[in-house]
């Protein structure tokens, strides 16, 4: 648990809980607490009980309290018939500062309140590992790394203050609404300049500023009576606080400056709550986020220079001059001033950026704490090399040397060759296959951790047998497009990783990625009618309950047995990924391409972890860049090349391709809602599994789907 500040100020607090409780609080309106119940004994039908809350925003004036209130707190209230209660309030109102919100939420004092990781930095500053503005080239790349720590932040907000994240807010990027022209690096020197996080008041020092800490509503009067001489907030945000009457000019943005906050319930309120309760407040969360999302993309980035310009504020752009030293600032004050404060290189925080921010934003932590370039391209220059002499060869198993994700790792550039290169052939990889060294699939988590292994490809499904939650993101069937595919995978990527390297005693360095799955058989497939009683080849539990759940029968074949199958009848159709089977040339013994099922396929390139402590940190941290640089790259051309060729490539092989009728996509949706996900809870353990927790959490509000209270699946 993180140490909180200590407050001297049991007034405030006194006070603050009297104007709670006079706005109408957030109260449970039932006579017994369902927080003393187990999660066995709670019930999802209505007990009678009523549930109230305030949702403490920033300000009201913000728009995206203003869309919470329009979606989220409206939404909530007509679908729980009344049950629960939602209501705005503010931190004005409230008498908040917003460096208290973590210890408000974590003890109570708050029921819901929206959470700014700048406020609450100096608390918990791990939480600034997307904020270290300054190196993020533009918005895209921002909102990428934000949601591959997503999963990360909610488990982070929850060991520090046991509160349930429930969704996010998003602010457009950050501009400077200045009384005088900042034009060269003279123009800031000495300025007062409102922050409103600590990593914003390291790049003002940077810049010669005066970095004062001044709380959002007050600003304009401090900017009126010259306290201060600039404010620094999104230019939607001050616009909405008038900022432009006490200001003349608009400078930036800061590139890639978006920022996202945490609406976050305290525990005891969020326990309290029955199942199906929980499961629409998540819901409801994630699609008055997605407004937000698409707002602040579309709409309010675009509007935030246009609405002050026309109140007679003039734009100014950064020089060349200041954007270059922005970065620099990045690189030699602000990441190692981050490091210091969450502890140094041997931190979760340090580790976290390296592993997800670092191939994002081209830059990485070195050992000593320093940062430095790394290029934005896949596999340029990183981790300084600093060891000499060894030799470290690693044998890598991948499923099939034909598969696509196999051959970028071999290809001219790829891993293999870029960790060669980096390490001066101190750390070679040598390509092998499951057929040439005789494996099964389901074998790898064993193979590796008793150090058989070195160095394997992991695939989910393979191992769902033995570890089935680590297919949590693979419930085909309920996933309707690619997109949504990518937001199941992303939403459990940490969480995943951790449970595999426990299990396999070993170290994931990155994933890859193959494309969705058709039928390859030798009938078209029209109708649900079609598959019935057909032997069809499986390569997962969970896929062979989607085959069976449809009419077929499901058969566990190995990948390089499948050909021979469907040439002597033994199956009567097989799936995997489009690319996958024309690789090993299924198109000569199927006549049709079904599909696709939306079904992109994550593998884990994974290290026996008693061979990865005995290399030295520098290779260590190269071998890691590499990796996710792989991974970046695999998901590209994932998506621009290999699954457009799983069609092509079988068309040209002499298949026809057969896509799936409305019905066909309808009766897999109900096949994984009756079949897939109820067999998957029981495999796990039940519904007070962590699995069926963790669907709820992450992957249920994205494909909405919920696992219910007696191991059933809905939809929302």
């Amino acid at each position: 648990m993180i140490k909180l500040r200590k407050f001297a100020f049991p007034i405030l607090i006194g006070t603050l809980l009297l104007v709670l409780m006079a706005c109408g609080g957030d109260g449970n309106g039932g006579d017994e607490s369902a927080a003393e119940k187990s999660p066995a004994e709670k019930s999802s039908a209505d007990d009678g009980k009523t549930y109230s809350f305030q949702i403490a925003c920033i300000n009201r004036t913000l728009l995206p309290c203003q869309v919470t209130e329009a979606n989220f707190v409206k939404n909530v209230n007509e679908r729980t018939n009344g049950r629960v209660h939602v209501e705005i309030s503010s931190f004005p109102e409230l008498g908040l500062a917003g460096p208290d919100t973590l210890r408000l939420v974590a003890d109570g004092t708050l029921g819901l309140a929206e959470i700014y990781p700048g406020y609450v930095g100096g608390d918990l500053p791990i939480l600034d590992i997307a904020a270290l503005w300054g190196i993020a080239p533009d918005t895209d790349t921002y909102l990428e790394l934000a949601d591959q720590l997503y999963p990360d932040m909610q488990r982070i907000f929850k060991e520090n203050t046991g509160g349930e994240v429930i969704y996010r807010h998003y602010y457009d990027n950050q501009f400077i609404f200045s009384k005088t022209p900042l034009a060269g690096l003279e123009d800031y020197a000495g300025k007062k300049i409102r922050q409103h996080s600590t990593v914003l008041g390291d790049m003002l020092a940077g810049l010669g500023a005066d970095g004062q800490f001044v709380a959002f509503s007050e600003v304009y009067t401090a900017l009126e009576r010259g306290i201060l001489d600039a404010g620094v907030t999104g230019g939607l945000p001050g616009h909405g606080q008038r900022w432009y009457e006490v200001s003349d000019y608009l400078v930036g943005p800061i590139a890639g400056s978006f920022v996202a906050s945490y609406v976050t319930m305290n525990k005891d309120r969020w326990e309290e709550l029955p199942a199906d309760l929980q499961a629409i407040i998540k819901e409801e969360g994630a699609k008055s986020e997605a407004v937000n999302l698409d707002l602040v993309k579309n709409k309010w980035a675009d509007e935030a220079i246009e609405s002050n310009t026309s109140q007679g504020m003039t734009h100014m752009e950064f020089t060349p001059e200041v954007s270059a030293k922005l970065r620099e600032i990045a690189l030699d004050s602000i990441i190692p001033n981050w490091v210091n404060r969450v502890g140094g290189t041997d931190t979760e925080a340090v580790r976290l950026f390296n592993k997800i921010a670092a191939p994002l934003l081209g830059v990485t932590i070195n050992p000593d704490g320093s940062a430095s370039e790394t290029g934005t391209s896949a596999g340029s220059s990183s981790t300084e090399l600093v060891s000499e002499g060894y030799d470290i060869k690693f044998q890598f198993a991948c499923i099939n040397r034909t598969l696509d994700p196999c051959k970028l790792l071999a290809s001219e550039g790829g891993m293999v060759e870029r960790i060669a290169e980096r390490t001066n052939g101190q750390v070679e990889i040598e390509i092998s296959s499951f057929p040439e060294l005789g494996l099964a699939g389901p074998d790898t988590l064993r193979l590796v951790e008793d150090g058989t292994l070195g160095m394997v490809e992991i695939y989910s499904g393979y191992i769902g047998g033995d570890l089935p939650i680590v297919d949590v993101a693979n419930l085909w069937g309920v996933i309707g497009d690619n997109a949504t595919n990518w937001k199941t995978i992303e939403a459990v990527q940490d969480s995943i990783h951790q449970i595999i390297e426990e299990r396999s005693n070993g170290i994931v360095l990155g994933e890859s990625y193959y494309g969705n799955n058709y039928y390859y058989t030798s009938k078209k497939i029209s109708s649900p009618a079609d598959l019935e009683g057909l032997k069809i080849r499986s390569h997962s539990t969970v896929l062979g309950d989607l085959i069976n759940g449809m009419g077929g029968d499901a058969q566990f074949v190995a990948f390089s047995e499948v050909y021979t199958a469907l040439e002597r009848g033994i199956l009567d159709g097989a799936v995997t990924c489009g690319p996958c089977g024309a690789g090993l040339r299924w198109f000569e013994v199927a006549d049709y391409l079904n599909g696709p099922i939306v079904s992109l396929a994550v593998t884990y390139i994974t290290v026996n972890k008693d061979r990865w402590d005995a290399i030295p940190a520098d290779l260590q941290a190269i071998m890691k860049e590499e990796a996710m640089a792989h991974q970046k790259e695999n998901r590209r051309v994932l998506v621009d090349v290999w699954d457009p060729a799983g069609i092509t490539d079988n068309v040209a092989g002499g298949m026809e391709h057969v896509p799936f009728t409305q019905e066909l996509k309808d009766a897999l949706k109900q096949a994984s809602i009756d079949v897939v996900i109820p067999n998957w809870v029981e495999r796990n353990g039940g519904v007070d599994s962590e699995a069926a927790k963790m669907f709820n959490e992450h992957v249920g509000p994205i494909v909405g789907v919920t696992i219910n209270a007696d191991g059933s699946a809905s939809e929302n």
